[in-house]
């Protein structure tokens, strides 16, 4: 019987993690009681209707979840679930990236269904300088809503799953020389109102893995200005750049 109610709750558990990569406020619904009450790392308690607000909104944005490890405590009609969970996106526009720890609590309810009653989650590290502005680089061009040709494509899907730690590697030189490459080819590297190729010119940001050069993009402001290349105002980009601690 335990066993039984052990696989429901890793069930609900993956169907949270799949809603909250999705935004999929229908399944958030069902599986957040209307009582929750959820202290985050910041210390702040938030509500059901905060957490499907943000992501009806589209405020928050998760582009991965790994869990990492993860136990639960069976009761008689609650389990308590305890994740070390990693965590890639943005909230607001800018980067939320980190390993965390949840304590979730499960009630088990009428008709057998389990909903979440009360949450924690506490901060275990923050991703470094040079992954934070990766991420910031990587957040602006998704805001962007690119639309790649080969290989522009194909080089982004590398990079941006390298730079979100999703396992994914790449070998720099080869990178930087396809990139460079469709830049020469198409132009070279001007001054352009061309947004293809000022997202280009992005995603080239993206193939430097040395800690040295993305400092330098970060310290000259290279990537904010291919920003208002594309044609984003510079009031807007340094609003959003001096949020960031990186």
């Amino acid at each position: 019987m335990g066993n039984n109610r052990e696989v429901q709750v890793l069930e609900a558990e993956e169907l949270l993690r799949k809603a909250m990569l999705e935004s999929d406020t229908v399944t958030l619904d069902k599986l957040l009681s209307a009582n929750l009450i959820f202290t985050n790392h910041l210390g702040q308690i938030l509500g059901k209707k905060d957490d499907l607000e943000a992501h009806k909104s589209g405020l928050l944005h998760i582009s991965n979840i790994s869990v990492d490890d993860q136990q639960i405590k069976l009761q008689k009609d609650t389990a308590v679930v305890f994740a070390k969970v990693t965590i890639n996106g943005n909230y607001d526009g800018n980067p939320a990236n980190g390993t965390y720890m949840f304590t979730r609590v499960w009630q088990n309810t009428e008709g057998n269904h389990w909903e979440v009653i009360a949450a924690h989650s506490s901060v275990l590290s923050v991703k470094s300088m040079k992954n934070e502005y990766a991420q910031y680089m990587i957040s602006w061009i998704e805001k962007s809503d690119p639309q790649f040709h080969p290989p522009i494509s194909d080089c982004y899907g590398t990079l941006k799953a390298y730079w979100l730690d999703s396992g994914v590697d790449f070998n720099e030189d080869e990178m930087k020389e396809r990139l460079w490459s469709w830049v020469d080819g198409n132009g070279g590297p001007r001054i352009t109102s061309d947004k293809e190729m000022a997202l280009a010119r992005m995603v080239l940001c993206l193939a430097y893995k040395d800690k040295e050069t993305m400092d330098e993009l970060k310290d000259v402001g290279f990537f904010e200005d291919l920003l208002e290349q594309y044609g984003y105002a510079r009031s807007e980009i340094n609003r959003i750049y001096e949020q960031q601690n990186f």
